[in-house]
């Protein structure tokens, strides 16, 4: 039997994020004007139970940057997040874009942060309107994206070891959180709901 928690968003932002946080009646409007890291970190009380998360999400505008330059801007939502104090570090699906001089180009993809921009694309996003309502589920492992109540876009692993070497990949998403990110961008994130699903 599934069972709602309760979610409490924090404000997290890095000493390099230019950004601007207003809030109320549930929303959270973020504008970040870089890549600094600046989001709502939101704990989930659990030991790696399923859980899924649901998020009304707006677009209002990419925040402009030097011209010539090829850029991007979105969001991101993570779960099996961490935060470190100055990033956060897990799963999450970039709904992203790239401009190059005046042409916009989707740059959907799933990234497990810190590594960037090393994920695979995510293809069957609809990137007409601003508004798109996101359900992202964990369960054995895995994270299944599924955008406005339509057909799941993928299944991902939660966690990707890094071969050899040292990863600061999160190992497993016990006591780990969602983290829904803003960068050059402005977005509104409202009706964030949690729940913890039977096995």
């Amino acid at each position: 039997m599934a069972q709602g928690m309760k979610a409490e968003p924090r404000v997290r932002v890095s000493d390099t994020a230019r950004h601007t946080i207003t809030s109320g009646d549930g929303a959270y409007r973020l504008g970040n004007d870089g890549y600094g890291w600046a989001g709502l970190d939101i704990p989930v009380p659990n030991r790696g139970c399923p859980f899924e998360v649901r998020v009304e999400a707006t677009l209002h505008r990419a925040v402009e940057q030097e011209e010539g330059t090829v850029w991007g801007y979105g969001y991101g939502l993570g779960v099996c997040n961490s935060w470190t104090g100055s990033e956060a570090q897990g799963f999450s699906l970039q709904y992203a874009f790239r401009k190059e001089g005046r042409e916009v180009f989707p740059a959907h993809s799933v990234q497990h942060y810190p590594e960037v921009n090393s994920g695979e694309p995510v293809e069957g996003i609809d990137s007409e309107g601003a508004t798109h309502v996101w359900s992202i589920r964990y369960q054995d492992g895995q994270v299944a994206l599924t955008q406005d109540d339509g057909v799941r876009l993928g299944e991902y692993p939660a966690v990707r070891s890094k071969g050899s070497g040292v990863s600061l990949l999160p190992q497993n998403c016990n006591g780990k959180g969602v983290f829904l990110r803003v960068f050059n961008a402005d977005v509104t994130f409202r009706d964030i709901s949690v729940t913890e699903l039977a096995d």
